[in-house]
């Protein structure tokens, strides 16, 4: 139980900081402001 409550746990947090690192390269272009108010946080 402990081993894949890590793994969970850890492919929750890279999964968040993926979408954290997209979110970001897509605030940069031109197209990333209607991306961010369709789906942005």
């Amino acid at each position: 139980m402990i081993k894949v409550q890590n793994l969970y746990h850890s492919y929750t947090d890279d999964h968040n900081y993926a979408v954290k690192d997209i979110n970001f390269e897509i605030a940069k272009g031109v197209f990333g402001k209607y991306l961010f108010l369709h789906f942005g946080t």
